[in-house]
């Protein structure tokens, strides 16, 4: 719906504002490998939280991320991820941890899209 709003402040007994985000109003990336999501950036804390899907048969480029380590929680399917030289395959419920500066990329090597929640922030 046009005009609303893609974060919605929900106030509770201590006084803060809880915020609820709907992913289906965000803007999505296309990319040429799926899509992705940023839900929650803060770039003075350097933390940013998304969604990325790697479509079927489709491939990430190797990359790295200087100063942030990176949490993919896979939500949906199977995804596989090649972290510098070795390659796993994690199911719906698992995760990795990929620490800063070690080159890597998602992929995936089936029929059905799969679904991951990223979290990419220094842990230092």
């Amino acid at each position: 719906m046009e005009g609303q709003s893609t974060h919605k402040k929900i106030s509770h007994a201590r006084g803060n504002d809880l915020k609820i985000i709907d992913s289906s109003k965000l803007n999505k990336t296309s990319e040429t490998w799926g899509s992705s999501v940023i839900m929650f950036e803060n770039k003075s804390s350097q933390v940013e939280i998304g969604l990325f899907s790697v479509d079927a048969r489709k491939s990430m480029a190797m990359h790295e991320h200087e100063d942030e380590d990176e949490l993919i929680f896979v939500l949906d399917g199977e995804a596989y991820f090649a972290v510098e030289e070795k390659e796993v395959k994690l199911g719906k419920g698992s995760a990795i941890l990929i620490p800063k500066q070690v080159q890597h990329r998602a992929f995936n090597n089936n029929e059905k899209t799969c679904l991951c929640l990223y979290i990419v922030s220094p842990l230092e």
